[in-house]
């Protein structure tokens, strides 16, 4: 990927965190990377540290050199595996709230747009147990 996003997490006096933090691996300055706070909108996680996450897109789609964090490049999808992927974007599991409590929510950060936008999809079978780490 060309970005990598840090989000949530606990500071150094133990308060639980719910910001988004970005580093675009592909922009170097002086052989520097820059940070950037992220804004977003919609349905966040919260206060949440331990938290797994994944991104989960098109391989056809990962190989254009457009597609980023706020734009999905033209990809030709094969018939396939067409449909198959309902929301890509970077899928949040899991993790530990500032109450301690151990979760198992599920939300996803929509990517190929500004500002990303989380929502928390509706999901059905038995999910899994709470976990974080």
């Amino acid at each position: 990927g060309k970005h990598m996003i840090i989000y949530g997490g606990i500071d150094e006096e133990g308060n639980y965190l719910e910001d988004m933090h970005t580093l675009n691996l592909q922009q170097i300055s002086q052989r520097s990377l820059k940070w950037i706070q992220s804004t977003y909108r919609g349905d966040p996680p919260g206060k949440l540290a331990f938290q797994a996450s994944c991104t989960v897109i098109y391989k056809e789609r990962n190989l254009n050199p457009a597609t980023g964090l706020y734009r999905l490049g033209e990809a030709k999808i094969s018939n396939k595996a067409q449909g198959k992927i309902k929301e890509e974007g970077i899928y949040f599991f899991g993790g530990k709230d500032e109450k301690n409590k151990i979760n198992n929510t599920l939300r996803i950060l929509r990517i190929g747009r500004k500002p990303n936008e989380f929502y928390c999809p509706c999901t059905y079978g038995q999910p899994p147990e709470p976990r974080y780490g």
